[in-house]
């Protein structure tokens, strides 16, 4: 179970910089996740990391130990790819068994090892079918038995649930939570879904265009966001966003668009003193945002609803005010239609200020 470190990895394509100055450690057992978009670099990491690209400059460390001149074949690193590669015309016995026969083990010990691991999966029933007959819940779990049955130091898995349907995801996050408890082994898993991020790690990195722009506990990345990307990137949906300026009154400070304002006093404070005279981006949570009757409440901010989406328990309402759109979520009894005039109160002090030209959180330490 080896604690992994990346110090200052930058892998170039030609012209192209996929990683630049990547540095992470990930602890003995932490199950550690990579998010981030499409083309943020989260494939190459885990390549780099298991030996299958060499980095331009930086070190890939094993418990303490340099790994850029190990081959990956002596990583003892397993690597799960979205594309399950399963042998169509082998049953499931022999999918899971290809790698250990390739190792030359006795016959008594690949049954060993296969009927355990299929155990352990509850795939027995399905050792003796040829995977086409297989879910794809049980596709990934094959593919997944076939990693696990080498007994690896470390796994990584890339994308592994992203061509399942909905519920089957939903399923095989809880299955991974499981699996992941009971081995203790280390993982770094990969995805671009900030759901499973979220519900699965002990820790995140979130990679954007090949740059780390925040590592920490799914509570510190949701509610302390580094940056205005991360702060969009998670929260479904996502944190609303309003161009703003300061003004200050006796006793309290206003941050103002067009013709709206609310008092942002506890916030503004936290702003170094440099960066108060420039303009701001409020960022707020839906759920710190509620929504009023329109009945002429004068602490509350009125608006037009702008659009509705039902989605079960609760509904996304959008609400204009002024220049600005927010989105919010509400119960789904909540009964507003479109065009409906409505009043909207925002909880700013659990908001954050982000700096317009870096995007940088200026309200955490």
């Amino acid at each position: 179970m080896p604690a992994i470190t990346l110090r200052n990895i930058t892998k170039r394509f030609r012209k192209v910089v996929a990683l630049k100055n990547v540095s992470f450690d990930v602890k003995e057992g932490e199950f550690f996740t990579i998010v981030g978009p499409t083309n943020a670099g989260k494939t190459t990491t885990l390549r780099v990391v298991a030996g299958l690209e060499k980095p331009n400059e930086g070190e890939v460390i094993f418990d303490g130990q340099p790994m850029n001149r190990v081959p990956p074949n002596l990583r003892d690193v397993a690597l799960m790819f979205q594309n399950l590669a399963l042998y169509p015309h082998r049953s499931g016995f022999d999918n899971i068994a290809f790698p250990l026969r390739v190792k030359k083990l006795a016959p008594d010990e690949v049954q060993r090892r296969v009927r355990e691991v299929a155990g352990f999966l509850k795939i027995t029933h399905l050792l003796e079918r040829l995977p086409g007959t297989y879910s794809g819940g049980e596709r990934q779990r094959l593919a997944f038995a076939r990693t696990m049955v080498r007994d690896p130091a470390l796994y990584m898995l890339d994308e592994p649930l992203a061509n399942l349907d909905a519920l089957i995801r939903l399923q095989m996050r809880v299955e991974l939570r499981r699996i992941h408890q009971e081995l203790g082994k280390t993982m770094i898993y990969v995805t671009h879904d900030q759901v499973e991020a979220m519900s699965m790690s002990n820790r995140i990195a979130v990679l954007h265009q090949g740059v780390i722009q925040q590592i920490g506990s799914p509570d510190d990345i949701y509610m302390c966001p580094a940056n205005q990307f991360v702060a969009g990137f998670f929260g479904a949906p996502p944190m609303n966003f309003i161009p703003t300026q300061i003004e200050r009154s006796v006793g309290y400070a206003v941050l103002k668009w067009g013709e709206y304002s609310v008092i942002g006093s506890s916030l503004i404070k936290k702003v170094k003193r440099r960066a108060a005279s420039r303009g701001f981006i409020l960022g707020i949570r839906p759920e710190d945002i509620s929504i009023l009757p329109d009945n002429g409440l004068n602490d509350s901010l009125r608006g037009r609803v702008v659009s509705l989406e039902q989605l079960g328990l609760k509904t996304i309402i959008d609400v204009e005010l002024g220049s600005a759109v927010v989105r919010i979520a509400v119960p789904a009894t909540f009964d507003y239609k479109v065009r409906d005039r409505c009043r909207i109160t925002m909880k700013v002090e659990r908001g954050h200020l982000f700096d317009p030209e870096t995007g940088a959180n200026l309200t955490i330490a």
